[in-house]
């Protein structure tokens, strides 16, 4: 079980790459995240997969750790609004929950959607900071409030 999600995932990150275009505020970013849909913190790596006059469309995919489950992996597509520095940040997310890498307890979800609302900002250039909301909703329909509220840092990278 845990090959094929990580052969998913694999592949996710190979098409991700492919797709990523050479414009727009960096070809992608390196960033550590606090909250949010990796919960406790997560390492995380960003795409710009299209850019348009208005804004962007990002992926990004990580490896979190919960506080008290184990490791997860975080993974979102968002439209960025905006130009030059300021974005406003719309998508949908979600994370591989803790049983992928073997928490025992079966009451635990695999997976979390993530709707994710927020703000970001690319001060100069190769530093970015982003402050975001994503409560998690289950595949049972409940709403958790763990990791609701993100913060993150990162390095903005170009070809």
């Amino acid at each position: 079980m845990i090959r094929l999600h990580l052969t998913v995932i694999a592949f996710a990150l190979a098409g991700a790459s492919a797709f990523a275009q050479s414009d727009g505020p960096g070809n992608g970013a390196w960033n550590i995240e606090i909250g949010g849909i990796g919960q406790l913190v997560s390492v995380n790596k960003e795409w710009v997969l299209a850019q348009k006059s208005s804004g962007f469309w990002l992926a990004r995919v990580g490896v979190a750790k919960y506080s008290d489950y184990g490791f997860g992996i975080p993974h979102s597509i968002t439209w960025n609004m905006g130009k030059h520095k300021s974005f406003l940040e719309l998508g949908l997310g979600g994370s591989l929950g803790p049983t992928t890498f073997g928490y025992a307890d079966a009451s635990a979800e695999l997976y979390y959607f993530a709707p994710i609302a927020g703000y970001r900002l690319h001060p100069s250039k190769g530093f970015q900071f982003r402050i975001f909301t994503s409560p998690f909703l289950t595949l049972g329909g409940e709403v958790e409030l763990n990791g609701v509220v993100g913060v993150s840092f990162g390095l903005v990278f170009r070809r």
